[in-house]
């Protein structure tokens, strides 16, 4: 819910390409804390910071698809998107 709502801040102050960026980089570093993990509350750590990452993107990558896309194209690219999450 957090990584959603700053989506946008991030995305207006750097740009959608930035906050895709930022967004993977963190939910990598969510799945290495998972991977490391001893305890338990290590484990929820991870899947925190990886939540975050995914709502940090999950915005962000629509409004890309939607800029970078030709208009006939557009709505394939959606479909595809939906279907991978």
């Amino acid at each position: 819910m957090l990584g959603i709502l700053s989506s946008s801040l991030v995305s207006s102050k750097y740009g959608y390409k930035m906050c895709l960026t930022v967004g993977c980089l963190i939910q990598v570093l969510g799945w290495v804390t998972l991977y490391f993990a001893t305890t338990f509350i290590v484990l929820l750590v991870g899947r925190l910071v990886g939540g975050f990452g995914a709502g940090l993107c999950t915005p962000a990558s629509y409004v890309y698809v939607s800029d970078i896309a030709l208009i006939r194209f557009r709505g394939n690219n959606y479909s595809f998107k939906r279907i991978s999450c």
